[in-house]
């Protein structure tokens, strides 16, 4: 989770970076996949930061951080997906 919190926001910058210098980017997946990325970003962080308090704490993950990061494993998912379409097409 360290290094995931620290390439994701990376990751994230540089697509919005690219994003600025492509002519056409008017695909429909285009606005999903920005905010989708912001929002992993974000997730990312989040859960490094969390896991990283509890392994100063001595805990193991709970219930709670097991359900965020599979749903931050579903948006990951959905992410690469919508990169794909818009790379390589819908089929």
């Amino acid at each position: 989770m360290l290094y995931a919190g620290i390439i994701t926001p990376l990751t994230a910058a540089a697509g919005w970076w690219w994003m600025a210098q492509m002519k056409d980017m008017d695909h429909w997946q285009m606005a999903y996949h920005k905010w989708l990325g912001i929002s992993m970003a974000v997730v990312a962080v989040g859960l490094a930061i969390w896991r990283g308090w509890l392994y100063l704490r001595h805990c193991n993950p709970g219930l709670a951080y097991l359900i965020v990061a599979t749903f931050a494993v579903a948006a990951l998912i959905v992410q690469g997906d919508l990169g794909g379409q818009m790379s390589f097409g819908p089929d």
